[in-house]
C-alpha cells in the first residue's frame, strides 16, 4: 500500500513536472517569435516606419520577398515549428502606407497568446485599438500637431 502511495506521487509529481516545462517552452517560443515578428525600439515595427521608401524597406527586411510588385512587399516566413507569418507592406507614391501582419498557428492556444503579446506590443507604443472586429485590429498613429 505504501509503495503504491509512492509510484502514484511520483507519476503525478512528474505529469506537473512535464506540464509546466510543456507550457514554459510554449510560451517561451510565443513570445520569441512575437518579438521576431514586432520588436522595434525607434520603428513601428522591425525597424520600419511609415512613410518610408520601398526601396529603404527592401533594404531593411534581409529576407528576399515573396511576392513583389511596384507598390507592394510581401514576405512570408515559416517557423521551426512550421508556423508562418506573412508581412506584407504596402506603398503609395513609394511612401509607406500600410503594415499588414498575418500568422498562420498550428496551435489555437498559441495563436490566441501571440495575439495577446502582438496586441500588448502596439498598445504599449500606441495605446488601445482604435478599429477591433475580432480579425483586423486597428492603431492609429497620432502625430504631433504644432
Amino acid at each position: 500500500m505504501h509503495l503504491k502511495k509512492i509510484v502514484n506521487s511520483l507519476l503525478f509529481l512528474s505529469c506537473c513536472i512535464l506540464f509546466s516545462c510543456s507550457t514554459k517552452n510554449k510560451n517561451s517560443y510565443v513570445q520569441q517569435l512575437a518579438d521576431k515578428i514586432t520588436i522595434s525600439n525607434q520603428h513601428i515595427i522591425r525597424n520600419i516606419d511609415l512613410g518610408m521608401p520601398y526601396t529603404t524597406v527592401k533594404a531593411i527586411e534581409k529576407l528576399k520577398p515573396s511576392s513583389e510588385e511596384a507598390n507592394y512587399l510581401l514576405y512570408e516566413i515559416t517557423t521551426d515549428s512550421s508556423d508562418t507569418y506573412t508581412i506584407a507592406y504596402t506603398f503609395d507614391s513609394n511612401s509607406l502606407i500600410e503594415i499588414r501582419i498575418y500568422v498562420y498557428m498550428i496551435q489555437d492556444t498559441s495563436a490566441a497568446e501571440l495575439l495577446t503579446a502582438i496586441k500588448n506590443y502596439f498598445t504599449e507604443k500606441y495605446e488601445d485599438h482604435i478599429t477591433n472586429n475580432n480579425l483586423l485590429y486597428i492603431w492609429g498613429i497620432k502625430l504631433n500637431k504644432k
